[in-house]
Order: structure tokens, then sequence, then C-alpha cells
């Protein structure tokens, strides 16, 4: 991720990370709708709340008892998900052998497509849908912030994204300063 030097403090510099943009369904659907031959991959993104790089390391027999098992490779942890309605039929166009997002660099579908063909691929997409931010990431970003605006308990958030915990999950997620206003208005309520 990009970072932006914030200030500098008795020599030292200090970064933080941009986020992600979190993406509206609107402008999801357009991704989808318009980032062909990666529009699964980015499905599976947003579906699982897993990181592309993850979702393009799946093979065939990720698919296991009726769940889709992703190795999270920032922790070195599996999560399995349920297969639903809602994601089965993707799955189901994918290759049933070998990886589901093979190379197509000389035909060789022994290995994943590649990182970087990911990422120019989306760059050129969200320039041309003139969605500034956009970065592979916003796909698992925008989903865990869509999960915790539909109300979903943060630890369940955790589940479905492989957070270790609700307070990193909880940096991750965008609020509204509005949203942030109102919950806190309603617990000084309950406070007082």
């Amino acid at each position: 991720m990009t970072t932006a030097i914030l200030q500098k403090k008795s020599k030292k510099v200090r970064r933080v990370k941009k986020q992600a943009r979190v993406l509206t369904y609107e402008q999801l659907n357009l991704l989808f709708q318009y980032g062909a031959p990666y529009s699964d991959l980015y499905r599976l993104a947003y579906w699982s709340g897993s990181r592309c790089s993850e979702i393009r390391e799946l093979t065939a027999d990720a698919r296991r008892d009726g769940q889709l098992v992703i190795l999270q490779s920032k922790v070195s942890a599996e999560k399995r998900l349920p297969i639903d309605d809602a994601i089965a039929p993707v799955l189901d166009r994918l290759p049933t052998t070998s990886y589901l997002f093979p190379s197509s660099t000389h035909g060789d579908t022994q290995r994943p497509i590649g990182r970087t063909s990911i990422h120019n691929h989306l760059s050129e997409l969200a320039t041309d849908l003139e969605l500034p931010g956009v970065t592979t990431h916003s796909f698992r970003r925008s989903r865990a912030t869509h999960l915790y605006q539909a109300k979903m308990a943060p630890a369940a958030i955790c589940k479905i994204t492989g957070h270790r915990s609700v307070a990193q999950l909880m940096e991750y997620i965008e609020i509204a300063t509005v949203e942030a206003a109102a919950e806190a208005a309603a617990i000084s309520a309950i406070a007082f």
C-alpha cells in the first residue's frame, strides 16, 4: 500500500498506511460487470473478505465438503467459509483442475495468475470507471465495512475476514463520522 509521511518527530519519520477505498454496492457491481477476465476473482475476494493474492492461489481442491478453504498468507492460517447460493454459480464457472485462476502466460495452467496482472488490470479498470483509490485490497475492506454496516457482530465478521482480533478489524472498517457520533450519543444516553 502507498504511504504518506505525516510528520517528523525527533529525526523519526512516522508513516501511515493509506487505506484502500471502500466501495459502494454500485461501484462493486461496475467492477464485477466490466472486470473481465478477473470479475470472478474480484467477486470471490469480496464475498470471502480475502486478499486478492489469496484468491489467486486457490486450487480446485479448495472446495471441500460444501466449504471454500482459503489459506490466509499473511497469518499462515486457513479459513473455511460455507459455500452459499450467492457464490456457488461463480465457483461452478471456474476450472475444476489446477488453479481456479491459472496464468494465461503461454498456456501455463500450473501457475496462478500473476499479482501484477491483477493489480494492473484493476488499476486500469478503476481509472476507466473514475474510481480513484481502488486497490486489490478494496474488496476485502469493503466486505468488512458492509458487514459491519449491516449490524453483523464484529466477532462474526472476524470469522469471515480472518482478522485475529476485533480491535484489528475495527481499525480496518470505515465508519462514517455521522455513524460514530450517533453511536457515541447512544452510549452516552445509556451511561448517564
